[in-house]
């Protein structure tokens, strides 16, 4: 990525929406989506986010790309689901950068005027990491959003555990279980276990969970054994542009809470 302008201004970013799935009976209330932000180059080959991600921290592009997608996302949302019989909610990932950027909450809180977007149709997505390294920008920034009716999702949390004892401070909806512990859960069962402890953690403080990486029925279904409330992985569903997302949903359900 040679710049944050040059790949805004020339759309080569791309949102993917991949389905947030419940297995949790008591779980309802319409269709999950996070949104994934992805990059095309000029000739047209996709670059990891892993690849454009890390420059673009560098280079101190990712709050202004955070914007982008809060902006595209919610005119996209007023386009493609105001009118849909199933309330849609969507999650989208903010970066450290983010975090530290003191007028975000009333930029959201424009954005979400701006398109008349239910306030509670939107959720945001920080890393455990991020999380616990800024601590008091990671509690500003959730309770002003939250003031505005956004929710919050704890992302990779079992990545280090390092935010566990802050977790009462942050007031998140829900916790997502880190893929790499999901992954292996069904040949490791100190994986298994911690995710079970997870899991209990989050329903003892009021908070739901998300288990990433699901990629096989197996591990779906002993997530359900266990009691996750939600999966996310190529299991239930994998990251399509948004054009595809509305063509698959006459033929199977917009994929619901």
């Amino acid at each position: 990525m040679s710049g944050r302008s040059d790949a805004l201004d020339t759309n080569q970013f791309q949102l993917y929406y991949q389905p947030i799935c419940p297995i949790a009976t008591d779980s309802a209330g319409g269709a999950h989506y996070e949104i994934l932000l992805r990059l095309r180059d000029m000739k047209g080959k996709d670059v990891l986010p892993t690849e454009f991600i890390p420059t673009a921290e560098r280079n101190g592009q990712m709050a202004a790309i955070d914007r982008w997608v809060i902006r595209t996302a919610l005119e996209s949302y007023q386009t493609f689901f105001a009118d849909t019989q199933t309330t849609t909610h969507i999650a989208i990932n903010l970066s450290e950068a983010s975090l530290k950027d003191s007028s975000l909450p009333e930029y959201i809180g424009e954005q979400l005027a701006n398109f008349g977007v239910p306030r509670d149709c939107l959720c945001f997505e920080l890393s455990e990491g991020a999380a616990a390294d800024n601590l008091p920008q990671a509690k500003r920034l959730i309770k002003k959003a939250r003031e505005v009716g956004c929710r919050f999702a704890l992302d990779d949390f079992g990545n280090g555990l390092s935010s566990i004892t802050h977790l009462r401070q942050l007031s998140v909806d829900y916790l997502k279980i880190d893929g790499s512990l999901v992954r292996n859960m069904l040949e490791d069962p100190s994986e298994h276990s911690l995710i079970k402890a997870i899991n209990d953690l989050g329903h003892l403080l009021g908070i739901q969970t998300i288990a990433e990486c699901a990629e096989c029925n197996a591990v779906v279904a002993e997530l359900r054994e266990i009691g996750v409330d939600y999966t996310q992985g190529y299991a239930t569903g994998a990251p399509l542009p948004l054009e595809e997302l509305v063509r698959e949903m006459p033929r199977q359900g917009i994929i619901g809470q």
